[in-house]
């Protein structure tokens, strides 16, 4: 058959599976009622031109080398060369001189440019959609590039004869219709920009599918936005301008814009890095190592962060307010930083800001050991707490929300340009301090919010609150403003009422004499004391703080110092 005319169909035409089709030219200058569907491989069309199908599609596929000519208009439009090193030329030469193309889909539309190789034998081609696709995507797995010389080239010819009027371009990737998809998929090894790319006018998208790597040798990117996968994404130009970005990698993804961006969806088998003068993410980032730098401004949240570790910086503040599911962080800094996780936490870097607040209300929260809360604060004025200071109420520093918490091996709290801090605790359980290393903070305001739990372990600080609701119990040691052992506890305060189960070096906390409890009051020991082989002495009748001399009870050998580990031989001294 040397010309196929579909000129008298008012109805769909579609190929029988299996057969063949052996035409010069396939055309229907009449147009067609429905979908025109030739999608067999062994298809040998050389020629598509001049077709119209009302309410329906144009699917065409030869093996051979094939040319699209002539006014084509339809829905959507998937036209393929389905051989290694394959030919798709977009006009034709004719006897009376040349046919260029001039393709038109419909609202939203879909058109699929599938070939080794493109040609534009004539010109004044033009391809249009209304808010639609344009895909650009090689046969073979090979690369695709925009502006260079290897694989599939889209050249500076064939960039702007596309006109998607709002909508995408797609290199490297093609919803394989007659397949039965329904969305793209990448069929390009890779992709390349290999030049100064400028979709204005063109696209307001675009997107980068590969098997492999996509990246940016050659040049930047414009556009009002990317979508990118592939093995590994690197869009790392410092002059890329592109406000959107979302995508996938099996690897790293990484991507570097000068305008501020808005984060889609991004999925990173590795890691994700994200640098823009702002980034606000909308979409769910779903990688085990998450940076983002903020360059000149702050970073959103309204999505979701199923993050492994949070590194990076922002210029103004990080808030961090989606829902979260983050486990650890490492180096952070902020002029404010906001986060709500419903994950166990780990803090063990260097997270800095004047302004922080962490809610984990449901999770445990941890200070690391060697980890560092850089923060705001105030000194603590005399008299009781005033709201307005504490972090969770806006006061400077740095607040933490968890149902227990615990501080790991040496962690330190520091004040801003050796400025006071102020760390304000609050859990529904427990608080364990690090013995005997613990959190270092001689500079800090430390605020617990005890609830009706317990706080355990050593602190070294400048001031000392603690708050409950109904009695827990508490017993810390270290240090209040360089004082060291019982005496230090009447430097602290304690609200509502001083209770003879909250203890700093074995002394009831702002009581005015130092007031050991009594043995049935002790909470540290509670249950294990009427199992211990020996009893306490009889507490020493004790003057004021300006006399006391405080007895100590000496460390005997082979006494054990962590309360984790519990000796098979406990007495009272172990204690």
């Amino acid at each position: 058959v040397f010309t196929l005319d579909l000129s008298t169909n008012f109805g769909s035409v579609t190929q029988s599976p299996g057969g063949t089709i052996v035409a010069i030219d396939v055309t229907s200058s009449n147009g067609i009622g429905g979908t025109l569907s030739l999608t067999s491989t062994t298809n040998a069309i050389q020629l598509v031109d001049n077709i119209t199908v009302y309410g329906g599609d144009i699917n065409i596929v030869s093996g051979t080398n094939m040319s699209i000519a002539g006014t084509l208009t339809a829905n959507n439009m998937f036209f393929e060369v389905a051989k290694t090193n394959g030919i798709l030329a977009l006009g034709t030469p004719t006897d009376g001189g040349a046919e260029p193309l001039m393709l038109t889909a419909g609202t939203g539309g879909r058109v699929s440019l599938v070939a080794d190789n493109y040609s534009q034998p004539v010109s004044g081609n033009t391809i249009t959609t209304a808010g639609g696709t344009v895909e650009l995507a090689p046969y073979s797995a090979i690369n695709t590039s925009l502006f260079g010389g290897n694989g599939l080239v889209v050249d500076t010819k064939l960039l702007p004869i596309i006109q998607t009027n709002g909508g995408t371009i797609d290199l490297g990737g093609f919803t394989n219709v007659p397949a039965g998809a329904t969305a793209p998929s990448a069929s390009a090894s890779s992709v390349t920009i290999d030049g100064p790319v400028d979709l204005t006018g063109i696209a307001t998208t675009l997107r980068m599918d590969a098997t492999g790597t996509v990246t940016q040798p050659g040049g930047t990117i414009t556009a009002g936005g990317i979508i990118a996968n592939g093995s590994a994404v690197t869009l790392t130009n410092a002059a890329n301008n592109f406000g959107n970005a979302s995508g996938s990698a099996t690897t790293t993804y990484t991507v570097t814009t000068s305008a501020p961006l808005t984060l889609g969806n991004v999925t990173a088998g590795t890691s994700e890095t994200i640098v823009a003068p702002t980034i606000a993410i909308a979409g769910t980032q779903i990688t085990p190592a998450l940076s983002l730098t903020a360059q000149t401004g702050g970073i959103s949240e309204t999505g979701s962060l199923l993050v492994g570790s949070l590194n990076g910086s922002a210029a103004g503040a990080a808030t961090l307010t989606g829902t979260n599911s983050l486990s650890a962080i490492g180096n952070f800094t902020a002029t404010a930083f906001v986060l709500n996780d419903s994950a166990d936490l780990t803090l063990a870097g260097t997270l800095t800001a004047p302004s922080i607040a962490i809610r984990a209300p449901a999770n445990l929260v941890t200070l690391g050991d060697g980890a560092t809360i850089s923060t705001g604060g105030s000194d603590r004025p005399s008299g009781p707490i005033q709201a307005a200071l504490e972090p969770s109420n806006g006061g400077p520093g740095a607040f933490i929300q968890a149902a227990n918490f615990a501080q790991i091996g040496t962690s330190f709290v520091l004040g801003i340009g050796g400025g006071p801090a102020t760390l304000q605790i609050a859990t529904t359980g427990n608080m364990q301090f690090d013995p005997p290393l613990g959190l270092a903070a001689s500079t800090t305001w430390l605020i617990l919010n005890t609830n009706a739990g317990t706080a355990n372990g050593d602190v070294y600080v400048k001031a000392l609150d603690v708050t409950y609701t109904r009695p827990g119990g508490v017993n810390l040691f270290g240090t209040i403003n360089g004082i060291a052992g019982g005496v230090a506890a009447a430097a602290g305060h304690i609200q509502p009422d001083i209770d003879l189960r909250y203890l700093f070096n074995g002394c009831v906390i702002a009581a005015a004499v130092c007031t050991p409890p009594a043995v049935s009051q002790n909470v540290t020991l509670g249950g294990l004391l009427g199992f211990l082989p020996s009893t306490p002495s009889p507490t020493p009748v004790l003057g004021q703080l300006a006399s006391l001399q405080f007895l100590t009870l000496p460390q005997q050998p082979g006494d054990w110092v962590d309360p984790d580990v519990v000796p098979p031989n406990i007495s009272f001294v172990d204690y």
